[in-house]
């Protein structure tokens, strides 16, 4: 039971591996002319849906950070409220190329002239097909939840970025290779730690706090909850807690929170979570070693938002067994969603 979903946890870095491979050997040339239109555009669009939408958060802040005007819009609702302008630039995210959302989004920008960039894992899907310029992910598909599709965009975005730079890092191929490295050794210190199985309580409330590019693996841990565990959870940045949410603080409620060392909010949050600590929440701290959590490995910050996916994975992993609960199948929702209304 979850045996399917615990190995795609596991095989991320083989599947990183493959695409960074491909992102600089057969689709180097994609990935510099999407770096020139991004270049010279007005604005950035970002949009994607549910896994991807959450992996898009890492994109936004990464361009921003870079100086572009990025903006990460659900594709439900910019199908529905389009603004896009011609000299802005459309990058769609998709596993699968199919979704319904995507596609219409495609007509929309081909129908007023505004280039498509995708980044989605099937080079024969109407997304990729359609696009302007495709960027492949190239990582073997996942068994049923988004693990390694969704993680291999952001590795794809990390790269696109990278290129959109005035100037390119000839050793940047491989800073990658030893970031990837770097994560998988950390993965098994992560699987033989019992931090995070101690963390769990299968009766417990649920919340995921974050700020910046880490809300990617936030969002992330909460859609892990929803989809694997079958059970309710949320999402939050650590600011916006702080406000009315802490009213639900009591020893049924478990916070995973990430860390960011390097953020000027970083005392503020660590703080968040000692209080929390304090009045007797289960607290998890991602990004700060102590007896309730871990460092992210010593690598740049870009690959660390593909590290911080993975704790999120494995709890969701563990609390699927505790509560048996099997993350390897889906009772409701379809692999690849190609309609717009209704479950069935």
């Amino acid at each position: 039971m979850s045996q399917k979903y615990f190995n795609d946890i596991l095989n991320q870095p083989k599947n990183w591996q493959s695409c960074l491979d491909h992102s600089f050997g057969d689709g180097f040339s994609a990935l510099q002319k999407a770096a020139e239109q991004i270049r010279y555009s007005k604005k950035l669009v970002i949009s994607g849906i549910g896994a991807s939408f959450n992996v898009g958060l890492a994109l936004e802040f990464l361009f921003k950070k870079s100086g572009f005007d990025a903006v990460l819009e659900d594709s439900s609702e910019l199908m529905h409220q389009f603004y896009l302008e011609r000299d802005d630039v459309l990058l769609l995210l998709s596993r699968s190329g199919k979704s319904i959302e995507l596609l219409k989004l495609l007509e929309l920008a081909r129908q007023r002239g505004i280039p498509v960039i995708s980044i989605c894992n099937d080079p024969a899907s109407p997304l990729a097909v359609g696009s302007d310029i495709f960027l492949g992910m190239n990582v073997a598909f996942d068994h049923t939840i988004s693990v390694a599709t969704s993680s291999a965009i952001i590795l794809v975005g990390i790269v696109l970025d990278h290129f959109c730079g005035e100037h390119f890092d000839k050793n940047f191929e491989r800073k990658a290779n030893l970031a990837i490295l770097s994560i998988e050794k950390w993965m098994q210190k992560l699987l033989d730690s019992p931090k995070i199985e101690d963390w769990l309580r299968p009766e417990n409330a649920y919340y995921f706090l974050a700020r910046g590019g880490a809300r990617s693996a936030s969002q992330g841990a909460n859609l892990l909850w929803e989809e694997g565990v079958k059970m309710p959870a949320t999402a939050k940045t650590t600011g916006s807690f702080r406000h009315g949410p802490v009213e639900i603080i009591s020893e049924k409620l478990n916070v995973m929170i990430f860390l960011e060392k390097n953020s000027l909010s970083f005392e503020h949050d660590l703080l968040l979570a000692k209080d929390l600590k304090s009045l007797g929440v289960s607290v998890l701290t991602v990004g700060f070693e102590n007896e309730n959590g871990f460092d992210l490995p010593e690598i740049s910050e870009p690959f660390q938002f593909l590290a911080q996916q993975i704790p999120g994975q494995l709890a969701a992993f563990y609390l699927s067994k505790m509560r048996g609960v099997d993350a390897d199948s889906f009772r409701y929702c379809n692999f690849i969603v190609e309609t717009e209304g209704g479950i069935f």
